[in-house]
């Protein structure tokens, strides 16, 4: 049997989740994106992000998401209420809820 490379994989998976969410926000937000003001009819957006490399990694809620020229920025339930960077926190293949709770606010409606 051969080996598969699922790294390669997720990280291909990973990508086009990030040039999806990408899309919905430069087509269809204008700014910030409340992930959390609703009345409970859209899905919520989690994902597991990670700190100092993969030493540390933790599940949030995301409640709010906007675009940063490039880049992807969030804020979340947690300790801290700054922007984080998307890119750069969440692992590999953690964005589907992100994507389906911004294409439920930005697009379905």
């Amino acid at each position: 049997m051969e080996h598969i490379d699922f790294f390669k994989k997720k990280k291909a998976l990973h990508q086009e989740m990030l040039n999806a969410i990408t899309e919905l926000l430069e087509t269809y937000a204008d700014g910030v994106v409340e992930l959390n003001d609703d009345d409970c009819h859209y899905d919520d957006a989690f994902v597991i992000r990670a700190f100092d490399g993969y030493d540390s990694t933790e599940e949030v809620k995301l409640t709010k998401v906007k675009l940063d020229g490039r880049f992807i920025k969030y804020q979340c339930h947690s300790w801290d209420e700054d922007w984080c960077d998307l890119e750069r926190d969440a692992l590999f293949c953690s964005l589907d809820s992100l994507y389906d709770a911004l294409y439920q606010r930005l697009v379905k409606d």
